[in-house]
């Protein structure tokens, strides 16, 4: 997968997107706010 980090006004932004290994073929995305614990 792949994901981009911002440092916005507001705090740090994540976004990522994945993709799964098995077969099922299916993907999910993560969107996050603060910072990193």
């Amino acid at each position: 997968g792949f994901g981009v980090r911002w440092v916005s006004p507001v705090g740090p932004l994540r976004l990522d997107l994945a993709h799964a290994l098995d077969d099922d073929g299916g993907f999910r995305l993560h969107f996050s706010m603060g910072p990193e614990l």
